[in-house]
């Protein structure tokens, strides 16, 4: 392997050298991080595999509703039964994560199954590196929550796993797995068709409960054979039998009703306690039985944790060894009125909000798991990731560093600058990411973010962007530090919208200042937002629909719309008038996820159709008078989002799913890019300037995905692709660029224009291109 010092020494007596390509190939050996960039450029080869960088969050900082750091939702914590460093997450779409080191660090165990939408673990009660994963989160989310693909099994603590049961055994919506202690080999899985039992380990299934989506289940602790389970809408049965037969009971609440919870106390399993929702998602009413279930009490005085999210966050769990000791989970105290996690000493006589306990930590709202370690931690699973204590909730540690589980909604790249990125995410709000953070990202609005937007025309900065709440609420930020300036007050808050995917676009070549934001009608603003008008209306068909996609050509006279009722449309004259056209078959109520457009002939579109039972995607030339459908072999799944790099003959597409990313060359043959883990994506970005697009999965953060097309450095000519100019030893950056020293350390990133003062040496320069060694002397 040629070393980086030797390289150093070629062509001493020139300042600038394009390296060859034998010279780039042992220089990525020994700069890995150069390896996937000049993997892509130096030849303009189409790899069979295409190379992507995780750029995090892993976590994110700044998160108001927390102390700060957060990751994103988790559905399930187990933590080991022995060994207190050992812990595994479930996180909602993204995975199961362990770590070995109490928190400290993190890594994912699950990027390489087909799904990642997770529900439960267990553990073997005789082999705890036996792991049972269900797969499917339930809890009814919709947008969201995403159906599994059965349950599996590791039996090396996580690190290889099978599956052991489909989803047409165990469903497809998870919520909890129990395993006999005193039988291993029989095992009870709880989803939304029931619950399924197996007696040999899980060879064979059967269905022991039909009657309704089982929410939770609750075991005596000295007599396995009586069960308690939770069924949505319809209350709590019991089985006496070890689960061959059920009946309800009728002490507890029948109707009017929705999830339920249900814990049982380990050290007293007579005392047992069930968690209601009402019909608006509320709670209905904490009950508490100290028979064994024979009757049952109302804990009146118990504060209302569930606010109108519990059939989404609810969870309650009692102290291993004080059945007085009992901790509820839902919301957040927003106020008085509301509350997050409540806790009792006193079996729920009286009761203490503990979610905010600042300065000694404060929980993300929206609870959704409690569990107890051996050591006595307790610990909570929220939308914000994963909390501690060591003293039953009078203090808080957060363990999201190292989780890169965000469940991203949108993204986009600044247009100038290919290392600045913002997205918004599920409950953990907007955030911004450059590439000097490495996997850190800033959260500069919490709650749920939506559609985001650079300002390419920004007079004052390069760095201004709108970002978005639910139902498209803007807000302005700007400057290096993202200031806020001010919340706009857009005038389409009584329009019907979607939660966190209505479009907003701008011009695409960043002449002027024209904004456009989709709800149920189509507003528009040639001011950057100062002021909006309504452009037009009657683009969507049903009273409910609303717009989900929008693409606008350069000379911002065609403009294409997508709805969620299957209405798509084109307009010739900047949006005056409007002509509807016919998508092939597609029904009524489904969604037109995106539309791109072809930069230098606005008559050529391409649109995705997430279709009741599958994927569409369809590509025009002619304005949408006419239709080709391209979805050729790719997989039955939802799609989400769509990218396209115009260059190439014909154009290479990119895909989000609800399982994964695809991409074609020739529009016909759709491959899996295996590099990037099976979450859904619901937004893409590209920058082809430099080759590579930025995916946004919801559930394991933001990925950066190398084209499998490049542009040679011969093809553009030499003078044209030099990064740097040098003036004594005063560098200054032609385009963006890193700049390593010649052990391989990266001392500089620089966008165009931006200066630095360089010690005499020998250096290398990272650009688009390739990679450049320089002498500054």
């Amino acid at each position: 392997m040629l070393n980086l010092a030797l390289l150093c020494m070629i062509s001493e007596g020139e300042d600038i050298i394009i390296l060859p390509p034998d010279s780039m190939e042992a220089l990525a050996e020994e700069l890995p991080e150069v390896a996937p960039k000049w993997a892509t450029f130096h030849s303009g080869a189409r790899p069979t595999v295409l190379t992507a960088e995780f750029l995090g969050p892993r976590p994110m900082y700044g998160e108001y509703w927390s102390d700060g750091t957060v990751s994103g939702r988790i559905s399930y914590v187990l933590p080991h039964p022995t060994d207190p460093n050992i812990i595994y997450v479930a996180a909602a779409s993204g995975g199961v994560w362990r770590t070995t080191d109490g928190g400290t660090t993190w890594e994912p165990l699950t990027d390489g199954l087909p799904v990642l939408s997770s529900g439960a673990l267990a553990f073997d009660p005789t082999d705890p590196n036996v792991i049972y994963y269900g797969t499917g989160e339930q809890h009814y989310c919709g947008w969201s929550c995403f159906p599994g693909d059965g349950l599996f099994v590791s039996t090396d603590a996580g690190n290889t796993w099978v599956k052991l049961a489909t989803t047409d055994e165990v469903g497809s919506y998870i919520s909890e797995i129990w395993i006999r202690p005193d039988d291993p080999n029989v095992i009870f899985v709880a989803s939304e068709d029931g619950l399924a039992r197996s007696a040999d380990g899980g060879t064979t299934w059967s269905w022991v409960f039909t009657a309704g989506d089982v929410n939770s289940i609750a075991v005596r602790s000295d007599d396995y054979d009586i069960m308690f389970i939770g069924v949505y809408g319809e209350g709590v049965f019991v089985s006496t039998d070890g689960g061959d037969t059920w009946s309800q009971i009728t002490d507890l609440p029948t109707a009017d009703i929705e999830r339920v919870e249900l814990a049982i106390s380990p050290s007293d399993p007579d005392v047992i306690y069930a968690s209601f929702t009402d019909t608006l998602s509320a709670l209905y009413g904490l009950y508490k039985s100290t028979d064994g279930g024979a009757t049952w009490l109302r804990l009146n005085g118990t504060p209302d944790y569930l606010y109108s999210q519990g059939n989404y966050d609810h969870h309650i769990t009692v102290h291993p060894l004080h059945p007085d000791t009992v901790f509820a989970g839902g919301v957040f105290p927003y106020d008085t009125t509301r509350h997050g996690i409540v806790r009792t000493f006193d079996g729920g006589n009286a009761w203490e909000d503990i979610t905010d306990r600042t300065p000694n930590g404060k929980v993300h709202p929206d609870i959704h798991h409690f569990a107890w370690g051996t050591d006595g931690a307790l610990y909570v699973a929220c939308d914000g990731g994963l909390w501690r204590s060591y003293d039953l909730g009078d203090s808080w540690e957060n363990l999201n560093e190292g989780l890169g589980i965000t469940q991203f909604y949108t993204v986009d790249i600044h247009p100038d600058l290919p290392d600045v990125v913002v997205g918004g995410t599920q409950d953990n709000g907007t955030a911004i990411w450059y590439s000097d953070w490495g996997d850190d990202w800033e959260n500069v609005r919490s709650g749920d973010g939506g559609p985001v937007l650079w300002l390419p025309f920004a007079p004052d900065s390069f760095l201004t962007t709108y970002v978005s709440m639910t139902y498209l609420k803007m807000y302005e930020w700007t400057g290096s530090t993202f200031n806020y300036v001010a919340y706009l007050g857009t005038p389409w808050s009584g329009d019907v919208a979607c939660w966190t995917c209505g479009p907003l676009k701008g011009d695409p070549d960043g002449d002027t200042r024209t904004l456009y934001a989709g709800t149920s009608r189509l507003w528009m603003s040639t001011d950057g937002g100062e002021t909006w008008f309504m452009a037009a209306d009657g683009l969507v068909s049903s009273s409910y629909g609303y717009l989900m996609s929008m693409a606008v050509s350069p000379s911002l006279d065609t403009l294409y719309v997508g709805s969620s009722s299957a209405d798509f449309k084109v307009s010739f004259d900047g949006g005056s008038t409007w002509i509807s056209r016919t998508l092939p078959d597609v029904s009524t109520w489904e969604d037109i996820t995106d539309i791109w457009i072809n930069p230098s002939d606005a008559s050529e579109v391409y649109a995705t159709i997430k279709q009741t039972y599958g994927a569409k995607v369809v590509h025009s030339t002619d304005a949408g008078a006419t239709w080709t459908d391209i979805t050729g072999n790719l997989p039955d799944e939802y799609v989400y989002s769509l990218a396209v790099d115009f260059r190439t003959t014909p154009h290479t597409l990119f895909v989000g799913t609800r399982r994964g990313l695809f991409y074609t060359t020739d529009q016909v043959n759709w491959t899996f890019v295996s590099s990037v883990p099976s979450a859904p994506i619901y937004q893409m970005d590209i920058f082809p300037e430099q080759n590579f697009i930025v995916v946004a999965t919801h559930g394991r953060g933001m990925w950066k995905v190398y084209l499998p097309t490049a542009v040679s450095v011969a093809e553009r000519g030499e003078e044209s692709v030099v990064p740097v100019a040098l003036h004594g030893r005063r560098v200054v950056a032609r385009s963006h660029v890193r700049i390593y020293t010649v052990d391989g350390r990266l001392i500089a990133t620089l966008q165009a224009g931006q200066k630095r003062e360089m010690d005499p040496g020998a250096y290398f320069a990272l650009s688009e291109v390739g990679v450049f060694r320089f002498v500054v002397r």
